[in-house]
């Protein structure tokens, strides 16, 4: 069974610790070097975060951050290397379900993935992002995903 939990300070580092290769690439590319110490500094500015756990093990951990003015979002998702051990129905109903409660808060969500994270670009894809082609971030290793509300 998927749980969720409230990201908390003391959830951070047995996520951390146990991040899937594409997830901790993307972070090497960003140029992060201590994850632990980057969200916890991080987790006090976003408007909410948690972890998913499946059968006691951290599956991955989510949230979302409001840029100043509070009209658009930065939403993020490290997964774990027990992602692949979760029932996928679970993970993608509670996506779907996560993607909503930011929809409702956000007029727009934006953020960057890793150009080479191809299971992510199509996932974030699957839930209606749009994905840019043109390279960005840092050492142009990045595309922007984005979605705007219907006014």
């Amino acid at each position: 069974m998927l749980i969720v939990h409230t990201l908390t300070p003391d959830r951070i580092a047995p996520c951390a610790l146990q991040l899937r290769e594409a997830d901790q690439a993307e972070l090497d590319a960003a140029g992060v070097e201590d994850v632990i110490g980057m969200l916890s500094d991080a987790l006090p500015d976003c408007s909410w975060a948690s972890v998913a756990e499946w059968n006691g093990r951290p599956v991955f951990m989510y949230g979302v951050r409001p840029l100043p003015g509070g009209e658009v979002g930065v939403p993020w998702m490290l997964s774990t290397v027990h992602l692949e051990q979760a029932e996928r129905v679970a993970v993608a109903r509670l996506a779907r379900q996560v993607v909503a409660r930011m929809r409702a808060e956000f007029p727009v969500l934006t953020n960057l993935i890793h150009a080479e994270n191809h299971d992510a670009i199509k996932f974030v894809k699957w839930l209606g992002f749009t994905v840019s082609d043109k390279l960005t971030g840092p050492e142009y290793k990045f595309r922007q995903f984005i979605w705007r509300r219907d006014v």
